[in-house]
């Protein structure tokens, strides 16, 4: 069982995380217990990873630096978390009314950055409210006082904020946080004393935003937590829309109480159902062009799908992507939704066929790769393979369907018909019955099928629906020693070049380890095998560069901007990495090799430190933890073939980040000793290094910000030897 920090839970960064180790004495068993369970159930797919909320979050608050602490303030937090009256502490320390606001006032952080609150909003948090009550009834608060605090965990890329997973709520009051995780005691409490009901945070979201966002985590929650399941949060959605709020006020990113209800996915559709009564747009899209019947389909319910088309919610709507509500519903593999939408007067034959085949299709590449990445205790090395022949048949049973009302008269012919590709076998997308029919017993053949008929029907949308099942079929693939084919697979998701996915992202950095792990064990590459990763990071990159000028709204966003940033910037880094070490025994194969480095060097990318590719070829701070759990010892730095490289392609040796540390400053600090810089650095204490720096016209006397010069921050007895001497 893995434990894993919040910041990490999505981007599967465990590995890579530094937040202080949990301590928080008698209150740690509580979270504990409660964190176990959620990480079991996000790794097992058994539960919406929206369920995280500070329902245990605030167990941890308890070990909010209290040694920075006075005793006063840790004994504040405690009583508040334990819902404590403050009074008696008040008396105790005879505090006047001043300094009992003043307490009030304290700010809590917590590692997560950016996040801060005061105690009243810890009370809120937490529940508590006979501790809130008496507060405001004390004068001892401000109820519509702003802080920043963490909401929960939400992977839906239409809705989050931040990007590691976890929403952070900005400028939020009270009464924000009391709707967000469905205290419904405080949230009539805080409107009774006159809070507004229409609060917006810094990125748009009001109290029924967040009500409505949370709707199925809040109640899911309940049951995690061995609490009855009383549906009050339809009860709270009602008393804020009768106490003012708008049910068509136009949140973050474009969403609205709709949309945001459908995207919880939960299968009732009584909220639904009670906002369009209210008067919400069905037909109401966000920034993305998706609309709640999109992201109702999309989910699987069924009932909230009837309900919303019943009152006017357009099936024929694209969004973002070029895709309608029947297309997300059959790149889930949601049967009843997809049957359910073919059956409906207006829904054209070519739609129908198109919807069957792609729901097959779907249903034929759904390859769980579970068993492969966190195997069971016990489970032997032949299973977790991609052979699922439940599935592969029904996806079958689907595509023949179609085909058969394909070829009912009027007969309907395929349209944008593929060639064959080496990928799938050289396999050709069947074009009658009799040749589907002869499919029916090979599986894998089925599956190739399914392949091509995604490609067909979602390629020229360049929709990221296409990625999940190459990827799926590349690990798998990877797992079972087909590392030339499964390379394939992760070059074809790449090709498209969707560069704004984060599924292209993840792909990218599988591929880079995997190409990696191919030149360890001695698998023959060509240049031209890295052409269609180097057209994807050539895109990539260049959208980055602009993203890297982009100024939020919000500064919590644009700090962890910055975060992704380094880490994207790291990406290319290993990509010139693997392009080091692929043999290029032709002229033009050479060439090519200097054009793609030289292509990624002209762009002038640096990361939040300042740092050139050239800094990174020889430490960052960000490589620093990567190196301390990398399995590839062509990632270690510092790394003579890409420093090589690098010069030869026009990088300034002298460049210097934002501390003013030149490449050799940085290499004057590497430490030989250390167990995870690569071999050749360790045989001589890095003196063939700083030699090829000093050949190369590195200066030995610049100076970084604070008048330092290389030698000046040597660590290493050799290395401060021979910049003396010069």
């Amino acid at each position: 069982m893995r434990i894993l920090c919040g910041t990490c839970v999505k981007s599967e960064t465990y590995l890579h995380c530094k937040s202080p180790p949990v301590s928080a004495g008698d209150t740690l068993k509580d979270f504990m217990r409660i964190a176990l369970l959620v990480t079991h159930f996000l790794s097992t797919k058994k539960l919406n990873s929206k369920m995280i909320s500070l329902e245990f979050s605030n167990h941890i608050k308890t070990f909010d630096f209290k040694s920075q602490r006075s005793e006063l303030e840790r004994e504040a937090i405690e009583k508040v978390i334990a819902g404590q009256s403050l009074f008696p502490l008040f008396e105790n320390h005879h505090l006047t009314f001043e300094e009992q606001r003043q307490l009030m006032k304290t700010k809590l952080g917590y590692p997560h950055r950016g996040e801060e609150s005061s105690l009243f909003l810890l009370a809120v948090v937490c529940g508590h409210v006979d501790l809130a009550k008496s507060l405001i009834e004390g004068k001892l608060v401000d109820i519509e006082e702003q802080g920043t605090v963490l909401v929960g965990c939400c992977t839906d890329d239409n809705v989050k904020t931040c990007s590691f997973g976890y929403e952070i709520g900005e400028d939020v009051t009270p009464l924000w946080c009391a709707a967000a995780w469905c205290k419904f005691d405080l949230v009539k409490l805080l409107v009774s004393n006159g809070a507004n009901i229409n609060h917006k945070s810094r990125v748009g979201s009001n109290p029924l935003f967040m009500a409505c966002q949370y709707f199925h985590s809040n109640r899911a929650r309940q049951v995690l937590l061995g609490k009855p399941d009383v549906p009050i949060q339809l009860e709270l959605v009602k008393f804020l829309v009768e106490n003012g709020a708008d049910v068509g006020e136009v949140g973050r990113n474009g969403n609205t109480p709709l949309t945001v209800a459908a995207l919880s996915g939960y299968k009732d559709p009584s909220l639904v159902v009670y906002l369009l009564e209210q008067g919400a747009d069905p037909n109401a899209n966000n920034s993305h062009g998706s609309s709640a019947l999109h992201f109702a389909a999309e989910k699987g319910c069924l009932e909230t799908v009837k309900e919303l088309v019943k009152h006017g919610a357009q099936l024929d709507v694209v969004d973002a992507e070029g895709l309608t509500p029947l297309q997300r519903a059959c790149c889930g593999c949601h049967d009843e939704v997809v049957e359910w939408i073919i059956s409906q007067p207006d829904c054209s034959r070519e739609q129908k066929i198109d919807a069957l085949e792609l729901l097959g299709a779907s249903h034929a590449t759904l390859i769980d790769i579970e068993d492969i990445e966190y195997p069971s205790e016990g489970q032997s090395e032949g299973e977790g393979d991609d052979d699922d022949s439940t599935s592969i048949q029904h996806g079958y049973q689907l595509m023949l369907r179609a085909t058969k009302e394909r070829f009912r008269p009027p007969i309907i012919t395929k349209q944008n018909v593929k060639p064959p590709l080496v990928l799938y076998s050289n396999q050709a997308e069947s074009q009658s019955l009799k040749e589907l029919e002869a499919l029916s017993m090979n599986n894998e053949a089925i599956r190739m099928e399914g392949f091509i008929i995604r490609d067909r029907l979602l390629g020229a949308l360049h929709t990221p629906e296409l990625l999940q099942p190459l990827l799926h079929k590349a690990v798998v693939l990877a797992h079972k020693g087909d590392l030339k084919m499964a390379a394939s697979f992760y070059s074809h998701a790449l090709s498209y070049k969707l560069v704004s996915s984060l599924e292209s992202k993840e792909i990218l950095r599988r591929f880079l380890v995997h190409l990696a792990c191919m030149i360890e064990t001695k698998v023959h590459l060509k240049i031209a095998d890295l052409e269609p990763a180097y057209q994807f990071i050539s895109a990539w990159l260049g959208l980055l560069a602009k993203k890297e000028e982009h100024q939020s709204v919000s500064s919590f966003e644009f700090q962890e901007h910055k975060w992704a940033f380094d880490h994207d910037l790291l990406l290319a880094f290993y990509f010139i990495c693997i392009l080091c070490n692929v043999d290029t025994p032709s002229h033009e194969e050479g060439k090519r090799k200097l054009d793609m480095v030289k292509a990624i060097v002209d762009l002038n990318l640096q990361n939040s430190q300042g740092s050139d590719l050239l800094h990174l070829a020889v430490w960052d701070s960000i490589i620093e933890v990567h190196n301390k759990v990398s399995m590839n010892e062509i990632f270690r730095v510092p790394n003579r073939k890409v420093i090589e490289i690098l010069l030869q392609c026009g990088t300034d040796i002298n460049s210097q980040d934002r501390a003013g540390n030149s490449p050799l400053h940085i290499l004057a600090t590497v430490d030989s000793k250390l167990a995870i810089v690569p071999k050749d650095f360790k045989e001589n204490g890095g003196k063939e290094y700083v030699d090829f720096f000093l050949r190369n016209h590195a200066k030995l006397d610049l100076k970084n910000s604070v008048g330092e010069r290389p030698v000046d921050v040597a660590v290493s007895e050799i290395t401060k030897g021979l910049l003396q001497n010069l």
